[in-house]
């Protein structure tokens, strides 16, 4: 895995509920299975009953349920948890090398556990939109900006390894155990665009029934797909990519935030976010003005707005200052060098 070059994705996990199908999800159903990732949850003494190792696939091996738990832990102990769970990752090394490797750590605030258990990883893997931390139950803060804060928290404590996040498709703040309402397509929308601007190289989809509200969550099918197909249309761009903060502005509306990615030789993506908590109409004529700093080696070829599975150009006179329909959640540009 880390021998390998990391490619920016989104994925979800379709089950039969919701109406899902992997051809409303633009996969191919020939070649997607809804079969469950291989899991290792089983360890004996020499690990004689280690399943085969399974076929290169996007499944993962889990070789430790939360270590933090007391039923997770080795002897109650958590140094001899936390020898067992590095001897258990040499193992799946060993036998499983095109696998993932992935441990769930629950039981710990984000502000602390990011930065203790992102120095052992080859990629940090985070929820953002959890309760389980003093971020969001500060309820003077949005819900994203709580996904802002969380994602520069796991960021910085990542660094200089990469990070992915979990898309959840509940509501910001509802937490585990109790009935967890869905999230509008629009907050959906705006909250993984603002985990990809604020750096992530990646996001899976948590797309689950806990609230009861099978409703609800079908219509949200068609936003994650389009969310995907946009991601996939410039995730080569976003595999390279590193935010420069500070560096665009937008004019004309207050609560639009925009982030710019630098993609190295080839680009300049920027994600614009709409900051209100749902949705507000807006005259369609609405226009915002995005001012961007751009590198002075470089020049701007062409600027490109990104729909699902395409990029289409878009006149400006000058890539530095333009001006660009209000996006109803969210919206990807690409200025081409």
């Amino acid at each position: 895995m880390a021998m390998a070059r990391l490619r920016a994705f989104s994925c979800v996990a379709l089950g039969m509920q919701f109406g899902a199908s992997p051809q409303g999800f633009g996969l191919d159903s020939g070649a997607y299975t809804l079969a469950g990732p291989p899991q290792i949850r089983q360890w004996q003494v020499g690990d004689a009953n280690l399943p085969p190792a399974p076929p290169y696939s996007g499944g993962s091996v889990m070789p430790m349920d939360c270590p933090l738990c007391p039923d997770g832990m080795v002897n109650n102990d958590r140094h001899q948890t936390a020898w067992e769970l590095m001897r258990r990752y040499d193992v799946c090394l060993e036998r499983f090398p095109n696998q993932p490797a992935v441990t769930h750590v629950c039981r710990v605030q984000a502000e602390t556990g990011y930065a203790l258990f992102a120095g052992i990883t080859d990629i940090l893997s985070f929820n953002p939109s959890t309760t389980a931390t003093e971020t969001t139950r500060n309820k003077r803060l949005s819900a994203q900006s709580v996904v802002m804060r969380l994602c520069e928290y796991g960021s910085k404590a990542a660094a200089p390894r990469p990070f992915i996040c979990m898309a959840d498709t509940t509501r910001t703040g509802s937490s585990a155990g109790e009935r967890e309402d869905f999230a509008t397509p629009y907050e959906f929308r705006a909250r993984i665009f603002t985990t990809f601007g604020m750096g992530a190289v990646g996001a899976v989809m948590r797309h689950n029934d806990q609230g009861g509200n099978s409703e609800s969550a079908a219509i949200l099918n068609p936003t994650i797909a389009g969310v995907m197909a946009e991601i996939r249309a410039v995730r080569d761009l976003i595999a390279i990519a590193a935010p420069l903060p500070g560096s665009v502005r937008v004019r004309g509306w207050e609560k639009l935030k925009p982030y710019l990615l630098w993609a190295g030789d080839k680009a300049l993506v920027i994600f614009l976010v709409r900051q209100e908590e749902e949705a507000t109409a807006t005259d369609p004529e609405t226009r915002v003005e995005i001012e961007v700093d751009i590198p002075a080696w470089t020049s701007v070829k062409r600027v490109l707005r990104v729909t699902p599975g395409e990029l289409t150009p878009i006149p400006v006179e000058s890539p530095s200052r333009f001006s660009v329909p209000l996006p109803e959640a969210g919206e990807i540009l690409v200025l081409e060098f």
